[in-house]
């Protein structure tokens, strides 16, 4: 079976485990991540999928780079109501492209927490998407709460390595 990486960054807090478990589990992570967490999801062509969950606290940035080497597809996480989530969301794209020495690698940009609102200029998206490190090939709203665009988040992740060989 050949397995794909994916790493799942951004700061604490912004709902990395709790989209992920919302997706496998159908239920809400209230726990923080300490350190790196991993799942896995099989698809239909003998393919899978292994998603690290990086935990998104200052004092992981240290070891981090060792988990986030050798990914494939990266989901940057930020919080809709958080304008400095998406600003250090940055640095974590920063870290992920030095970690695999300065290789592009691709990512999707996932705004979590619409359930309780958006304080984020649009224009501020699109110019973090226009400087970001990272290939950004999606920009996605979500609510791991609620479950909007989880699924929809999770066929683009699919979609992407359909035809990765």
């Amino acid at each position: 079976m050949k397995a794909y990486k994916i790493v799942v960054i951004g700061d604490k807090g912004v709902g990395k485990t709790s989209i992920i478990s919302k997706y496998l589990d159908n239920q809400v992570s209230r726990r923080a991540t300490i350190g790196v967490d991993f799942r896995s999801i099989a698809l239909e062509n003998g393919k899978e999928l292994v998603i690290w969950d990086i935990g998104g606290q200052e004092r992981f940035t240290s070891v981090a780079k060792a988990y986030l080497t050798g990914a494939k597809l990266s989901v940057l996480v930020y919080d809709v109501n958080s304008p400095e989530s998406l600003s250090r969301v940055k640095k974590w794209a920063e870290l992920l492209v030095k970690a695999n020495n300065g290789s592009e690698i691709s990512g999707i940009l996932v705004g979590n927490k619409i359930d309780l609102g958006k304080k984020i200029d649009p224009e501020k998206i699109n110019e973090f998407m226009q400087s970001c490190p990272v290939k950004i090939l999606y920009h996605i709203e979500t609510s791991a709460v609620t479950g909007e665009r989880i699924k929809d988040l999770f066929k683009k992740i699919r979609d992407f390595f359909a035809n990765s060989k």
